[in-house]
């Protein structure tokens, strides 16, 4: 073998054991987390009225890689207009995306934590309007409420508080 081969071979080896030990590293720092609960959104009450976001998300872990999830959002007084949606979704590294089977770019991401679920909202720019309602679907984080195995089922305003 030749110098630049060798030079080269050595480089290889070296890269290839530093990708292995970060590698390994990244895998440590990871922390597996089972979404399984009931994740709840309360709205402020002024009366009769619920102001602001309410929602509810259910979560019940298949398999390692699978999650079942009903969700209910509700955007609260004056409108109370609602989303709700009940599907299979991949779970890696925490997190699920929910995708609209009939608007394929608006995605919905569920980071979970021990604590809670923290929702993203993704759509591919400012001018495209999802399938559903504008504002509807509360982001940011739902506190997990129940850690409890829930009923994974279509969610509506009567029964979104059963459990």
């Amino acid at each position: 073998m030749s110098f630049p081969g060798k030079c080269f071979f050595i480089f290889y080896v070296f890269t290839i054991i530093g990708i292995q030990i970060l590698g390994q590293e990244q895998v440590e720092k990871f922390s597996f987390v089972n979404p399984t609960g009931t994740y709840i959104l309360k709205g402020k009450k002024s009366g009769n009225e619920i102001m602001g976001h309410f929602a509810e998300v259910r979560v019940k872990l298949l398999d390692q890689e699978t999650i079942a999830l009903s969700s209910y959002f509700n955007t609260g007084f004056p409108d109370y207009h609602s989303e709700s949606f009940l599907d299979t979704l991949s779970y890696v590294f925490n997190s699920a995306m929910f995708i609209h089977n009939r608007d394929r770019y608006c995605k919905i991401v569920f980071r979970f934590s021990n604590a809670d679920v923290d929702l993203l909202y993704v759509f591919p720019d400012n001018g495209h309007t999802c399938i559903f309602n504008h504002g509807t679907i509360a982001t940011g984080k739902i506190e997990k409420s129940y850690t409890a195995i829930p009923i994974i089922a279509g969610l509506n305003r009567e029964s979104s508080s059963d459990h």
